[in-house]
């Protein structure tokens, strides 16, 4: 029998603020083989500037078979 892991994705947002206006937020999403974080932030009121990034995780494998993160 194989027993089978689902990881299914689980979010965050993060937002910061500067004199009660919004001028960045995060969104971290955990994902099976990365965290990706997906940004925006502006300046003083400017267009928001969209950011992502993709960080993906080490994995290594047992010595008796399968993975470890």
């Amino acid at each position: 029998m194989i027993a089978k892991t689902t990881i299914s994705a689980l979010k965050r947002m993060f937002y910061w603020s500067r004199n009660g206006e919004r001028v960045a937020a995060v969104q971290m999403e955990y994902k099976a083989h990365a965290l990706v974080l997906d940004s925006k932030v502006r300046n003083r009121g400017g267009e928001w500037r969209p950011g992502r990034e993709e960080i993906p995780f080490a994995r290594t494998a047992k010595n008796f078979g399968g993975a470890r993160h």
